[in-house]
């Protein structure tokens, strides 16, 4: 979990964010689909949650769920790095920049 003044977050193994809060919200909402709301729901498209991908490169398609993804995680900053068999992809949520901001980059 990663955290500034204003927001609080986490990324599950697989990559994806499962927790976007608002710390002085006082019904501390989560801002971003939780996969056990998903699965309660019956809801049949697990690859929609936040920072999952899919991805076409030299006419070859695959995505986030085909690789393990590499996790480095600082006291407010995660970057998430697949590593594919012809390329990279690495994201990177950044609560550092701004005490109340989330940013964040595809690289």
């Amino acid at each position: 979990m990663i955290e500034n003044k204003k927001l609080k977050m986490s990324v599950k193994k697989e990559g994806y964010v499962s927790e976007l809060i608002i710390k002085d919200d006082p019904y501390k909402m989560n801002w971003v689909i939780e996969d056990t709301y998903l699965q309660q729901a019956d809801y049949q498209d697990m690859d929609k949650l936040f920072g999952l991908f899919d991805i076409t490169a030299d006419g070859e398609k695959t995505g986030s769920e085909a690789v393990n993804p590499v996790i480095k995680e600082e006291q407010s900053k995660i970057e998430i790095g697949y590593d594919f068999e012809k390329f990279k992809v690495k994201i990177i949520y950044d609560l550092s920049v701004d005490a109340e901001a989330l940013f964040w980059k595809i690289e």
